[in-house]
């Protein structure tokens, strides 16, 4: 299956069901030769137009975030969950593995001691830590 775009329809994604692959591989640009069935053509693909696509090879759905949910600090990968303190929130980094990313999302596994139900900041990652690791460093005054 391929899903793409076209500069001439901004957000409306068209779908094809690739029916042949080339067993040739061009070196410059490096390039393989795909063939796919336009479903649903509706009148608005003419020969020669550019588009945008994506081959997907699986059907597979996982947790995800936005990639600006997750920040990396040395090897390790957080998001920051949202606790509530009194009539505010603050927010405790947790350490998840992370997964293959698309189009602005990035697949994420919670550790088991995080619930299902449990909020997540879905952006400002970076500043959250940028303020925590500033909370942590000390003054002598």
């Amino acid at each position: 299956k391929v899903i793409f775009t076209i500069e001439s329809l901004p957000g409306k994604e068209l779908e094809a069901t690739i029916f042949s692959v080339g067993k040739a591989f061009e070196k410059n640009p490096k390039a393989l030769h795909v063939h796919a069935e336009i479903n649903n053509k509706q009148g608005v693909l003419l020969p020669g137009m550019y588009i945008r696509g994506k081959i997907l090879v699986e059907d597979v759905q996982v947790p995800a975030l936005p990639e600006n949910a997750v920040i990396a600090d040395g090897d390790k990968q957080f998001v920051f969950v949202a606790e509530q303190e009194g009539d505010g929130w603050s927010f405790r980094p947790v350490e998840v593995q992370t997964g293959l990313k698309s189009d602005g999302w990035i697949a994420v596994t919670m550790p088991q001691s995080v619930s299902p139900q449990t909020p997540v900041a879905l952006n400002n990652a970076y500043y959250l830590m940028a303020e925590m690791k500033k909370g942590e460093v000390g003054h002598d005054d």
